[in-house]
């Protein structure tokens, strides 16, 4: 192999590195913890892509230019950096697991550290989660995607580098990846509409961001002298810091990152990669500040620990809960870093032979450990355990939040009550044929339920306690009329020209959807008017095809079900939280409602909820999640809907 001289031949650290890690890291913490402010902390990762880049491709190219690189060294020293932290995490995550979840969400977990042990995490929840999800917090591991998107990115990479430059040059290499840049960027501007989860978590959809900081790496930006030099680039450090915070703050899951925007902070921040060494503005003194570069340095601990910190550390949304998580999160990070990943980054304290056998030692222990607490989980162990440190009360209240969490997991996109009582996502050729077969033989018209899982809720209790022997659901769950994803749009599209093909069969259209979706992300006590508009945009056009009804939002209690194990523990009344913001919508879509001539109930009014009486009735949980009904709330909340005079007014009329 040649010398490719390249113009460092041992790794320049440079602290401010770790500083702007830690800034990312912070923001993506701030962001799971559900501060306003920080709605776009999720961007923090793709920071942590660039720096990832950046920092392999010098180290890479630095021992390939004194002819020490070797694809085993390499391997190595990522599982070195890598595992050792990771499975500590696992470990105790699978402990704290089996006692504060649930059978259900124990084998969940479980499937879940068995894909990050293979580092395919991010198909998983691919398959299994929405990220931006009001439940995805409740996945303790959901962020290890991020993980699994690096490593599978440089399972390839270096034996790519390291082929590459035993024919090729510097020049040609970048070459090469500024066209991979190129088409991984195109991917995902194309693909961030029509498959956005895919898009959020696919590697190819992801590697312009790692491949940027490789770019960075081996390409060298000077601003010549000149008058002006010092002063420019003071500027565009502060203004490149400016954007990454504005990113952080203003931007939001409905921009369906990445795509082209999310060139705004990665670009800021290799400029900031670049430059901060030589502005002499207080930005840098902000970079290079001792304490942050140690939180930089701890920055892996802390987010592997945050989110099953936050899962299993109950917090309220005060500055003393903030505080004591934080503590406690700081605390569990310098342990982390001191003990665990500073020695097994130190050949000299951990032999690689040695190495090598703790990781698969630690492995085979905890695909035991994963497979022993499903099977246990499922035995009267733990309900015995529950007995002996809780009230006969709060045993009762844990078997129901059991049914209810079990009832979560076996929701079906379909669903059949009879033969003209049905259910269904995406009207296939045999629901129309149904849907006819019905009118036939019925000599009667359906009443359809259109829209989201709220929408769900509805059908389902109207159809147990309903005398009407034709219902219809049209119910693409997680889709509404203004949601950006192409195929919820076509859904609706469907299910407009079938109304206006059947509008003489239909005796009502019933629209229902999540409330909190039509409220902003970043700001909920506002509303989204863009999601207004184009709801009802749909709505309106709907209205003069058939008669439609709007049921307004439902009561959504956010009540975290995985924490409702210590809940119990620490004896804890339950309550149907009063969402103020809820309340403050259905007024405000009654307004709207009224000025565009549809036909609106008040949901929070039929049903008359009581916040103490209606979470927990009479040995039973009314909710299944955090703004969904149990079987139990179906029926319970479905008699008040179903004996309501307006509404059968609404039906009759």
């Amino acid at each position: 192999m040649t010398k490719i001289n390249y113009s460092i031949s041992r790794f320049d650290y440079k602290k401010e590195i770790d500083v702007l890690r830690f800034i990312s890291v912070l923001s993506v913490i701030l962001f799971h913890l559900d501060v306003e402010y920080f709605k776009g902390g999720f961007l923090g990762v793709d920071i942590f892509f660039i720096i990832s880049g950046y920092l392999i491709t010098n180290i890479i190219l630095s021992d390939l230019n004194i002819q020490k690189f070797s694809l085993k060294n390499f391997y190595l020293r990522r599982a070195r950096r890598i595992l050792p932290a990771l499975f500590i995490v696992l470990f105790f995550t699978i402990i704290f697991g089996f006692i504060f979840l649930f059978p259900g969400e124990i084998n969940y977990l479980n499937k879940t550290i068995l894909s990050i042990l293979f580092f395919v995490s991010n198909f998983f929840f691919f398959k299994t989660t929405d990220y931006f999800d009001d439940m995805a917090n409740q996945s303790p591991l959901l962020h290890t995607w991020s993980l699994s998107v690096e490593e599978q990115f440089y399972l390839v990479y270096p034996i790519f580098i390291f082929i590459f430059f035993k024919y090729f040059n510097l020049d040609k290499f970048k070459l090469v990846l500024i066209f991979l840049f190129a088409a991984s960027l195109s991917l995902a501007i194309y693909s961030h509409n029509l498959y956005p989860d895919a898009n959020f978590f696919f590697t190819p959809t992801r590697s312009f961001e790692i491949i940027l900081g490789c770019i960075l790496a081996i390409s060298k930006f000077k601003i010549k002298n000149f008058k002006y030099r010092q002063f420019l680039i003071d500027i565009i450090c502060v203004l490149s810091f400016a954007a990454i915070i504005f990113s952080f703050c203003f931007f939001s899951k409905e921009d369906l990152l990445p795509n082209a925007k999310t060139l705004i902070p990665l670009i800021s921040a290799c400029i900031l990669i670049l430059f901060l060494r030589e502005t002499n503005k207080f930005i840098y003194y902000l970079f290079s500040n001792s304490i942050f570069v140690y939180l930089g340095k701890i920055s892996y601990s802390m987010y592997l620990i945050h989110i099953p910190l936050l899962l299993f550390m109950p917090i309220d949304k005060s500055g003393l809960s903030y505080l004591v998580y934080f503590l406690f999160l700081l605390t569990l990070s310098y342990l982390s870093f001191k003990f665990i990943e500073q020695p097994f980054r130190q050949k000299e304290r951990v032999k690689n032979k040695n190495f090598i056998f703790i990781i698969l030692s630690s492995l085979l222990t905890i695909i035991i450990l994963s497979y022993l607490s499903t099977k246990v989980s499922n035995s009267e162990f733990k309900r015995d355990l529950i007995k002996k440190i809780s009230s006969k009360k709060n045993l009762d209240i844990y078997n129901q939040i059991y049914k209810v969490k079990q009832q979560g997991l076996e929701v079906d996109d379909k669903i059949f009550f009879d033969e003209c009582v049905f259910s269904t996502i995406k009207i296939s050729f045999k629901d129309k044929n149904k849907f006819k077969k019905c009118i036939e033989e019925k000599d009667d018209k359906f009443i359809i339920f259109l829209g989201d899982s709220h929408a769900r809720d509805l059908f389902i209790s109207f159809a147990k306690v309903t005398n009407y022997k034709m219902v219809m659901g049209l119910l693409p769950q997680g889709c509404r009329p203004a949601t950006l994803v192409k195929t919820c749009m076509d859904k609706y599209d469907e299910f407009k020209d079938f109304i206006s093909n059947n509008r003489q069969k239909i005796r009502l259209v019933i629209y229902a959807q999540q409330g909190s979706k039509l409220l902003k992300f970043k700001s909920p006590s506002e509303l989204d008017q863009n999601t207004i508009i184009k709801t009802l945009d749909y709505l309106s056009d709907l209205n003069i095809k058939t008669n439609l009804l709007w049921i307004g939002p439902n009561i959504e209690p956010n009540i975290k079900m995985n924490y409702s194990l210590v809940k119990i523990i620490i004896n804890e009344k339950y309550n149907l939280y009063e969402n103020k913001y809820i309340y403050k919508l259905n007024d405000e879509i009654k307004k709207i409602t009224l000025k565009n001539e549809i036909k609106y109930l008040d949901r929070i009014k039929i049903i008359n909820y009581s916040p103490l009486n209606d979470f927990y009735h009479n040995g039973n949980l009314t909710y299944r999640d955090t703004n969904h009904w149990s079987e139990y709330g179906h029926i319970y909340f479905g008699k008040r809907l179903y004996l309501n005079k307006k509404f059968n007014y609404y039906i009759e009329e």
